[in-house]
């Protein structure tokens, strides 16, 4: 039961990050424009690369470390300490790199170090700690308030594209100050330990394992904005930004599960339980793809009626980009379950590290050959190979543990049921809050009574979670 209690808690955040842009980004999209919104995404991108630096893949690191020796109380306080201490130093040696940098560029010098505040952001970022001990409802909780509050700060003092820098610190600034906010949990939970007994450098070498994925990784979720600024231009990061944006936000709900579950196995391959793990791991892939198949066809479906009305009629590309890279989403489903889930608690690093880079390679060479020739559309074309690439290696390095072929038994009858809907969809233009409503119920509707039609297995695993959470709460 802890397990689902975490999974909702973190499929509701995840919802409501979809939920929340709906109210913003149509009124940033406006008021900052798209040339603005291009330059936030653009120094982000720059910052972003001193942030992977200076974490050194210690989240994930962390994360699993933690599940490992969660129930001993003195190991795990000498561990958090350890990666704690660890962690405030590459940040910092980030953050000194950075200001080097920024003494040597002339260009958006302000923004830059506004968003350079994620840097001590990350530095007293905790999350992992509770995330390890499988406490997700402290993470969730400061999370939401955070954004709540860049948002309430947004509306109230954001009012024109002069504004730009209020619009970027409202949003590394909160980061600081929720992460700040996680610190008194501790008091309980962790004792003190003597400074002399603590060896940070011991955790060094298994972050840097799980760094190298985590550089790929940002490379191809970096480097398209970056091309696409040096090769195109600001317009086209800002169209090409929301888009991507969005199809982020859908992710994070078909992904909820894998953070949830990477602790949770850790700890099982503690114990050894690995009939338990290819159980879970089986339906894990069957409810993912349950919920990533509408969404994928949903986005490609609504997605140039939906970004006409939401963002304004000058965004008809960032509609015809949402089309091109929605089967993306299907594709980081597929990947999370086999790269998250299975790969790294089972401390599989350098298949999930090779599957990683060869999608770096991939990003690296489509965009240089697609953003040139189509611009914006190319980057997205690039990404869909990208995650194809990453998520067909994982597959792959996994065909030893788990069968693939029962990975995918349902998988006919979920795009099918996806496909019923997708021509359904095709006939309710969005225009409104009012039509976007009415779309997604009926598609859903139609994506549901297929699934009935077709017995699909994920039914009985949703009945059989609503009478867990029923019986919870009697």
């Amino acid at each position: 039961m802890k397990l689902i209690k975490n999974w909702l808690y973190n499929l509701s955040y995840n919802l409501l990050l979809l939920i929340l842009p709906l109210i913003t980004v149509p009124y940033v999209s406006r008021v900052i424009g798209v040339t603005g919104v291009g330059i936030s995404d653009y120094t982000g991108a720059a910052v972003n690369y001193f942030l992977i630096f200076g974490t050194l893949g210690i989240g994930l690191y962390a994360n699993r470390t933690l599940a490992y020796q969660r129930d001993n109380k003195v190991v795990r306080s000498r561990l958090f300490w350890e990666i704690t201490c660890l962690q405030l130093l590459t940040l910092s040696l980030a953050f000194g790199a950075f200001m080097l940098y920024w003494l040597f560029t002339d260009q958006y010098r302000t923004y830059l170090l506004l968003q350079a505040l994620i840097l001590p952001a990350a530095a007293f970022d905790i999350s992992w700690y509770f995330m390890g001990m499988e406490d997700f409802g402290k993470v969730v909780l400061r999370n939401a308030l955070v954004r709540l509050l860049a948002i309430g700060l947004t509306f109230t003092l954001v009012h024109s594209a002069t504004d730009l820098w209020l619009y970027i610190l409202f949003n590394t600034g909160s980061s600081l100050l929720g992460n700040l906010t996680m610190w008194p949990y501790l008091t309980k939970q962790i004792q003190r330990i003597p400074l002399r007994k603590l060896q940070p450098f011991r955790h060094l070498r298994g972050s840097l394992t799980l760094f190298l994925p985590t550089i790929a990784t940002q490379i191809y979720l970096s480097l398209n904005r970056n091309l696409l600024g040096w090769l195109v231009s600001m317009a086209a990061v800002g169209y090409y930004g929301y888009a991507d944006r969005v199809i982020r936000l859908v992710i994070g709900i078909v992904t909820a599960s894998g953070t949830v579950i990477l602790p949770h196995m850790a700890n099982q391959v503690a114990q050894h339980q690995y009939t338990a793990i290819k159980r879970n791991l089986y339906r894990s892939f069957d409810f993912t793809t349950a919920l990533a198949v509408p969404l994928t066809l949903g986005i490609a479906a609504l997605g140039p009626s939906f970004s006409r009305w939401y963002l304004g009629s000058g965004y008809t590309l960032t509609g015809q980009l949402l089309v091109v890279e929605a089967p993306a989403i299907l594709l980081i489903a597929w990947g999370n379950v086999t790269g998250v889930q299975l790969l790294l608690p089972l401390n599989r690093n350098q298949a999930y590290t090779r599957s990683v880079f060869l999608g770096a390679i991939i990003s690296v060479g489509a965009n240089l050959i697609l953003i040139p020739l189509a611009g914006a559309l190319g980057a997205a074309v690039a990404t869909v190979l990208t995650e194809f690439s990453v998520t067909a290696y994982q597959l792959h390095a996994v065909r030893d543990f788990i069968s693939r072929r029962q990975l995918f038994t349902a998988t006919w009858k979920y795009l099918l049921s996806g496909l019923l809907m997708f021509s359904l969809l095709h006939l309710l233009p969005v225009h409104n809050f009012a039509g976007l409503i009415l779309a997604v119920s009926a598609g859903g509707l139609t994506y549901l009574i297929a699934l009935k039609l077709l017995a699909a297995p994920v039914l009985n695993e949703l009945t059989s979670l609503g009478r867990k959470i029923s019986y919870r709460f009697r």
